[in-house]
């Protein structure tokens, strides 16, 4: 390999200490990850988007002409689920792919639709920044909390944005204080009831959410709501089969002829039964297929239980016997803590009892 000790790129120098094995590896992995497969939340989500953007095009007044002071309030939209449940990626696959949202974030674009990751710790002013710089035009310098607000309402405005997506708005109100809370709550409102330039409200995060919106009348009434939930075994076999299938397809393998049988109930085991988990441990266990078979010294052909065994080891630390894809009574590993050399159940959540 060579590596361009001269470059300022990282990526170049990255791209120089690869191998050109690595490099095929990553062109074929590049594939296997962009694929998306369609399922009946998504279906769900492109019919609420409908609903929203009929009520975008509605007159307050259908006597005169369309226009900026002549729109009715809008509705927002959130969409909530465990962590690994797939929410951000839906909705990225979403946005991205919607005719009414070319160049989807591309910061040079004119995409009508911005998504903000909310991080933490944060505040309602450091909320306010970060809309701000999703729009193109970071704000510098000292400001209040109220004049970033302004700003965002007008650059919402000037760039005709009508639909802002708030991705894991749960850490926002993980550590926000109780002026932060309600005025972000207020903003929201006000987001959707401008009566100049409404804007549709698309919130994504934890199940925790859904306290949050009920714990106020105006708030919960506004949105509709789209749940992430758990997949179910058996019924969920098949689309774990379909999924697996076409991704060693797009990688050149194909599945054991006991597949469904015998790795999809371990793998949505070891996911916690959660869509998006599952399919990262299918990406990296397609990532190790991809590898040369140490003992033939060729290229596997098959997306074997011992691929998943080596990507859940990878992934978690753990050891052969706290693989669920490596022991028989499967079961017996719990599957939320990492760097096991046993398959102790994993703890109850403080506060709760086992049932």
């Amino acid at each position: 390999m060579t590596l361009p000790l001269e470059t300022n790129d990282p990526f170049a120098r990255l791209r120089g200490a690869l191998s050109a094995d690595d490099h095929a590896r990553i062109d074929v992995m590049a594939k296997v990850q962009a694929h998306y497969h369609v399922m009946k939340r998504d279906k769900r989500i492109e019919q609420a988007f409908t609903h929203l953007f009929e009520d975008t095009l509605v007159r307050y007044d259908p006597t005169r002409a369309a226009g900026e002071d002549n729109r009715i309030e809008l509705r927002g939209l959130a969409i909530l689920g465990n962590s690994g449940a797939g929410k951000s990626r839906a909705l990225r696959y979403f946005f991205a792919g919607h005719v009414a949202f070319p160049g989807y974030g591309d910061l040079r674009s004119d995409c009508q639709a911005i998504s903000v990751e909310v991080r933490a710790p944060t505040t309602h002013l450091g909320l306010g920044h970060r809309i701000m710089a999703a729009t193109g035009f970071p704000v510098r310098g000292k400001v209040t909390a109220h004049q970033v607000w302004e700003m965002v309402y007008e650059r919402l405005l000037l760039k005709r944005i009508f639909v802002i997506h708030l991705n894991e708005l749960h850490n926002f109100f993980l550590t926000c204080k109780d002026a932060d809370r309600k005025d972000l709550l207020n903003s929201i409102k006000s987001f959707m009831t401008n009566p100049t330039w409404p804007v549709i409200v698309v919130v994504s995060g934890l199940p925790m959410l859904k306290e949050v919106l009920e714990g106020h009348d105006e708030d919960r009434r506004r949105f509709s709501f789209i749940p992430f939930r758990p997949l179910r075994v058996p019924a969920s076999n098949p689309v774990l089969k379909q999924i697996a299938e076409k991704l060693a397809d797009i990688a050149g393998l194909t599945l054991p002829p006991d597949f469904e049988e015998d790795i999809v109930p371990r793998l949505a085991w070891a996911a916690d039964h959660e869509w998006g988990t599952c399919i990262k441990i299918m990406h990296n266990a397609v990532r190790f297929a991809l590898n040369v078979n140490e003992k033939t010294g060729t290229a596997h052909t098959v997306l074997e239980r011992d691929r998943f065994a080596e990507a859940w080891g990878f992934m978690t630390g753990s050891g052969r016997e706290a693989n669920p894809f490596v022991i028989r009574n499967w079961k017996d590993v719990g599957c939320k803590l990492v760097m096991r050399d046993d398959t102790k159940p994993d703890p109850e959540p403080t506060g709760k009892k086992r049932k």
